[in-house]
This record gives structure tokens, C-alpha cells and sequence, in this order.
């Protein structure tokens, strides 16, 4: 029974298929992205296709590696190199139609426990509601996430300075 109409009340999906995203000889794992909105089927759809198929993100210039999406996480992830020294992380999502950005996460491994400021298609993003940014202590390192308010169907280009 439905114990309130505005919110799930079980979630037995057993019955769905989708595509694994990772699977060894002991594992499969496979993610399922679900949630209530008041979205149109075109916001949906959009939505749906930037995690299913999440635009390419290409990496400019040096002291950074990586840039594959994780499906996970719902965010692409980078690599800060040791000799990155002060150079800001400079990359293009190559968005589009079939591949559009909802919205960017990053996650760089590596950055340390400084900020970030964004810059975005030229203009600078005020730190608030469209730009935010935190950190995840590892044992070998401190990684910085970030989360950027974006709707793009052209390529986006991005510049992560360090604070």
C-alpha cells in the first residue's frame, strides 16, 4: 500500500533489466537512476540521455589525466598529477543533442584541501546555488567535488583555478 501519495513506497525492481556497468568473476554491478520530479518527458528524456550517454569530456593542456564519467557517481572523474603544481584544470564536455549536459560534476583526485573557482564558457561562476564545491579525505589524498549548474546541447568549456 501506498502510504503517502507523494512519496515511493517500496522499491522492488527486480523485475528491470538495464546494462551492468562494472562485473567480475564475484560481482555484477549495476546502477539505476530514479526519482520524483514535475519535469516534462523532453527534461526527462534529456536528463535520462546525459547519464546514459554523458558527453565527452576532452582535457586541454597538462598536469591532469583521466576524464571517463562514472555512472555511480554521476560524474566525470580526473586525476591531479604531483607536478599540476598551481595550473588550472582547462576542459571542453563535448555536449550535444544526443549527448547533452544536465548539470556537471567533477571529481578530482588529487587536488588537495584548496577551492576552486569556475569559470564557464568565458564568465566566471559565482560560489552559491550554481557552484559549489567540497572535499573527500582519503587516506593517500584529499579530492575535491565540484557541482556546477549546466544545460548544454554544444560543447561546454570549463576552468577549474585553484583557490
Amino acid at each position: 500500500y501506498a502510504l503517502a501519495a507523494d512519496r515511493a513506497s517500496h522499491s522492488s525492481l527486480t523485475h528491470m533489466r538495464w546494462k551492468e556497468i562494472a562485473k567480475t568473476r564475484q560481482s555484477v554491478t549495476k546502477v539505476h537512476l530514479e526519482g520524483m520530479s514535475d519535469a516534462g518527458v523532453a527534461e526527462l528524456a534529456a536528463l535520462a540521455r546525459s547519464w546514459e550517454s554523458p558527453a565527452v569530456l576532452k582535457l586541454e593542456g597538462s598536469g591532469y589525466s583521466g576524464g571517463d564519467y562514472d555512472p555511480g557517481e554521476r560524474a566525470w572523474i580526473l586525476e591531479r598529477s604531483a607536478t599540476a603544481a598551481t595550473e588550472p584544470l582547462a576542459f571542453t564536455l563535448a555536449a550535444s543533442p544526443a549527448s547533452p549536459v544536465e548539470n556537471v560534476a567533477i571529481v578530482v583526485r588529487g587536488w588537495g584541501d584548496g577551492g576552486a573557482t569556475l569559470t564557464l564558457d568565458g564568465r566566471e561562476v559565482a560560489s552559491g546555488t550554481d557552484f559549489r564545491v567540497g572535499h573527500r579525505r582519503r587516506l593517500e589524498a584529499t579530492d575535491l567535488v565540484v557541482f556546477a549548474t549546466a544545460r548544454a546541447t554544444s560543447p561546454l568549456r570549463l576552468v577549474l583555478a585553484r583557490r
